[in-house]
């Protein structure tokens, strides 16, 4: 990813951009045994502030990119991988949405 895009991703998108970075990063199986593990964790140590940010986040990149998993990657690169969660990208937003709002809804990503 290059800097540009890493900087107008964190500007843009900044509570996204702290879940993907800080726990849905390459080496997030070090630390997480799914990618709903990773949202939880997010979820249960961000403030109630930051967890409205992200669902904010998600809503306008959804909205300013119809929907185009490619948008993801555009501002976040390798650092997500749909594929990798077992996700497509609207089960990936769905998910999100659920366990930001319930952190124990992560078990029912198991997969």
């Amino acid at each position: 990813m290059t800097a540009f895009l890493y900087e107008e991703a964190e500007q843009k998108y900044p509570h996204l951009h702290t879940l993907i970075g800080g726990y849905m990063h390459q080496d997030m199986d070090l630390h997480y045994e799914t990618c709903a593990e990773a949202v939880a964790a997010f979820a249960q140590e961000a403030l109630p502030e930051e967890r409205g940010g992200l669902k904010n986040d998600i809503a306008r990149i959804v909205r300013e990119h119809n929907q185009e998993p490619d948008a993801f990657h555009k501002y976040f690169g390798a650092d997500i991988d749909f594929a990798t969660c077992s996700f497509t990208f609207e089960q990936f937003v769905e998910m999100v949405l659920r366990v930001v709002d319930d952190p124990a809804a992560a078990k029912h990503y198991d997969f």
